[in-house]
C-alpha cells in the first residue's frame, strides 16, 4: 500500500512538472507580455528598463527555473489583473463562495 501511494505521488509530481511547463511554454510563446501590461504608449527605453526589472530577458530556462522554485514556496506570482497573489485571491474566493453556501443553507432551513 505503501509503494502504491508512493507511486502515485511520483506520478503527481510528474504531472505538474509537465503540464507547468507546457502551461509556461505557450505563455511565453504568446507575444510581449509588457505590451498588454503597459500598452502601446510606453517608450523603448522604459520598456527595456521593465524587461529587465521583470526578468524577460532572461532565458526560458532561467524564467521557469525562477518560477518553480517560486512556486514550490507558494508563490504562484502577481496577477496583472488583480495587482495580488493570485494563491492569495484563489483561497479568498473558495472562502467566498463556502461562506455564500453555508450561509444560503442556513437561510433555507
Amino acid at each position: 500500500m505503501l509503494a502504491y501511494l508512493v507511486k502515485r505521488i511520483v506520478q503527481a509530481i510528474a504531472v505538474m512538472l509537465v503540464i507547468s511547463l507546457v502551461g509556461f511554454a505557450i505563455q511565453e510563446n504568446l507575444g510581449d507580455p509588457l505590451r498588454e501590461l503597459v500598452g502601446q504608449s510606453v517608450s523603448e527605453e522604459v520598456r527595456n528598463e521593465l524587461r529587465e526589472e521583470l526578468g524577460l530577458n532572461d532565458s526560458f530556462v532561467q524564467q521557469y527555473g525562477r518560477f518553480l522554485g517560486k512556486a514550490l514556496q507558494g508563490d504562484l506570482g502577481t496577477s496583472y489583473f488583480f495587482s495580488n497573489n493570485r494563491l492569495l485571491m484563489s483561497y479568498l474566493k473558495s472562502c467566498q463562495r463556502r461562506l455564500n453556501w453555508s450561509s444560503a443553507r442556513h437561510l433555507s432551513l
